[in-house]
């Protein structure tokens, strides 16, 4: 048999170990032609919103490429390792280490070649439903013609071929490192039980404990202090839960007779004592990613799907805007927009108004902040009808309403708070500061931030305020007007050119990041699909590291006269604890870390942390099914 013909066979021989090696590695080609078939479109080079969205997909590519980067590396060492003694086998029968070295890399670049022409004709038959999906999601007036480029062809083979060639080089070289002797003993050395210290377990889950509680102080304002101590005391709690924690669990289990000598604790127990050691790291590795991945995939999919919900609440009305003078019409004219909205069949929306004074105050920082004098009437008024707490200041008394928690609200911690109104200074008792705006905010800061004061004070300063320096807001309450998309794009073409900082759309600006949220969704769910398929083949690859042990304890189970059934259970008992174990210890530090995000930043989607983990579990679980069934022809 000649060399090529040999290398052919022994990637056969080992297609359990390449197949889901070469599946991972089609999709992550897959994944890295679409994107560059998109970024290579010549019309998404018309604008400088699609070249900034070009920019977006040249990182997802990068991050792909990293993501392949290291499957490959991890994959190809554990392929390495559990080869050792066929490697050992070839070297007696006559094969150099040369010989060695240039098989490896043959069989990888045959392997990485059939992923890379796969993953690139599974991208072309897609390519069409791709483009249609991509120009659905970016609400383009001309869908994406079908461009099939030669240059993305290219620019992917070679890539992935690059890739392939130099870690199939760079993998192969540590088979020259190892001697001999080592590759024949490698089987034959005997496992010996796993230990490990008690007070290292317990220092794990109380950093652990520790990094969870402060998790409850988080608030939007703080988030950035706590974000250090609670990742490193994670990392670490971690790392000693994974290397220990496993271990003093079974080893509790063993020490309890009652519980270690039923069917099929006694067999699952020894088994993973002697196995758990190799898989100590790699434990904390996939948990410390799974948290990583899921959490940031999570907060995405958390702060769109609560998005809507954010926006009723933070912006209650549909539209708005803020004229300076009474009856000034600065940016429009009321029976525009009014005509508008009836144009597109909406007869039943709300005017909200309010005339207000401009004040100017200084935060504890000194920098000048801006905020809009009302009345208590006039804010309760608008506040009940949106059931949120209603304000009632004592005569000579102001209290500050910010509009939400990414407002950073001043801090008086004194008893009174000083503001001018044109110039004129006032000093007022400071009730405090409450987040619940009634009215829509604007950057120019004429609407969102108010000082209520009693009906009698108000009248006193507004007064003093001549008409034409007096803030009038005009806002619309519409229902459904998150579904009025060209409502909102015909509401934005009224407003006059430097204007737009006075005014808030709320139906153009929702449909702008509901598009744009629903593509980071779409784009990013290759790149998590593509770190799932990586994460769980790395734990098959630990499977089969072990491979050669677990056939022998499984013929010496047949001998001992243990049915098929029973082996198959103890077995899938033993596969399970080594897949789940860090993809539960990364699925609670994910649950945590969103429910922390959720409560931080006011997301109002309920059951969506739970939604994100079990999708994710569920996706585990099927694996695992395909997976053990897969391992189980093997060592049976």
């Amino acid at each position: 048999m000649k060399f090529y013909g040999l290398t052919f066979q022994n990637v056969r021989g080992n297609w359990h170990n390449y197949k889901i090696f070469f599946l991972s590695s089609c999709f992550s080609v897959f994944a890295f032609f679409m994107y560059t078939s998109i970024i290579l479109h010549p019309q998404l080079k018309v604008s400088e919103l699609y070249k900034g969205l070009q920019w977006g997909l040249i990182v997802c590519d990068v991050i792909v490429i990293a993501f392949s980067i290291l499957f490959i590396l991890y994959s190809s060492s554990i392929f390495i390792q559990s080869r050792k003694k066929e490697f050992g086998l070839f070297i007696l029968m006559g094969a150099t280490k040369v010989n060695l070295v240039w098989m490896m890399i043959m069989e990888q670049m045959a392997v990485g070649f059939l992923a890379s022409f796969f993953g690139i004709g599974i991208g072309m038959l897609f390519l069409k439903l791709f483009f249609m999906i991509f120009s659905l999601l970016l609400n383009m007036s001309t869908e994406l013609s079908f461009v099939l480029s030669s240059k993305a062809i290219v620019i992917t083979f070679m890539t992935y071929g690059a890739i392939f060639l130099l870690l199939a080089i760079f993998s192969a070289l540590r088979i020259w490192k190892i001697e001999v002797i080592h590759l024949l003993k490698e089987m034959q050395e005997g496992k010996k039980e796993t230990r490990s210290r008690k007070w290292l377990c317990w220092f794990g889950f109380i950093c652990i404990g520790i990094s969870y509680g402060l998790t409850t102080k988080v608030t939007m304002m703080n988030i950035a202090l706590y974000f250090i101590p609670v990742t490193i005391l994670t990392t670490v709690g971690t790392y000693f839960v994974c290397t220990h924690g496993l271990i003093q669990v079974l080893q509790g289990i063993k020490n309890r007779k009652s519980v270690m000598y039923r069917y099929p604790h006694l067999f699952v127990v020894n088994q993973l004592l002697h196995t758990v050691k190799d898989n100590r790291r790699f434990f904390f590795i996939l948990s410390m990613l799974t948290t990583i991945v899921v959490t940031a995939t999570g907060s995405v999919y958390l702060y769109f799907s609560s998005m809507k919900e954010l926006f009723r609440y933070e912006q209650p009305h549909a539209f708005s805007y803020v004229e300076k003078g009474i009856g000034s019409r600065e940016v429009m004219e009321k029976e525009m927009v009014e005509k508008l909205l009836r144009k597109h069949g909406i007869n039943d929306f709300r005017y909200v108004t309010f005339v207000g004074i401009p004040a100017a105050f200084q935060l504890d920082s000194g920098k000048e902040s801006y905020a809009t004098v009302i009345g208590e009437d006039e804010y309760n008024r608008e506040a009940k009808r949106q059931s949120k707490e209603q304000i009632h200041p004592k005569e000579g008394t102001v209290t500050f309403i910010y509009y939400s928690n990414f407002d950073l609200p001043p801090k008086h911690p004194k008893k009174y708070i000083d503001f001018k109104v044109l110039g004129e200074p006032y000093r007022f008792t400071y009730n405090g500061a409450y987040e619940g705006n009634a009215f829509n905010s604007d950057t120019s800061q004429r609407s969102g931030r108010f000082l209520v004061m009693n009906n009698q004070d108000f009248q006193k300063v507004s007064r003093q305020v001549p008409n034409h320096e007096k803030y009038v807001y005009n806002g619309y309450e519409v229902r459904g007007w998150d579904n009025a998309e060209r409502l909102g794009e015909e509401l934005q073409s009224l407003i006059l050119k430097g204007k737009e900082e006075i005014t808030r759309n709320n139906v153009y600006t929702y449909k702008m990041m509901k598009d744009g949220g629903n593509l980071i969704l779409f784009v990013g769910s290759f790149i998590s699909v593509l770190f799932f398929l990586a994460s769980c083949s790395t734990v098959y690859f630990k499977w089969f590291h072990n491979i050669e042990y677990d056939r022998l304890q499984y013929q010496a189970l047949l001998k001992f006269g243990m049915t098929k059934q029973e082996i198959d259970k103890i077995s899938r008992w033993q596969l399970g604890i080594l897949f789940f174990f860090p993809v539960l210890l990364g699925s609670v530090h994910s649950a945590v870390a969103l429910h922390t995000c959720q409560k931080a930043f006011s997301m109002k989607s309920s059951g969506g942390v739970l939604e994100v983990i079990a999708i994710y579990l569920i996706a585990c679980a099927l694996y695992f099914f395909f997976a053990q069934k897969e391992y189980m022809k093997q060592i049976g």
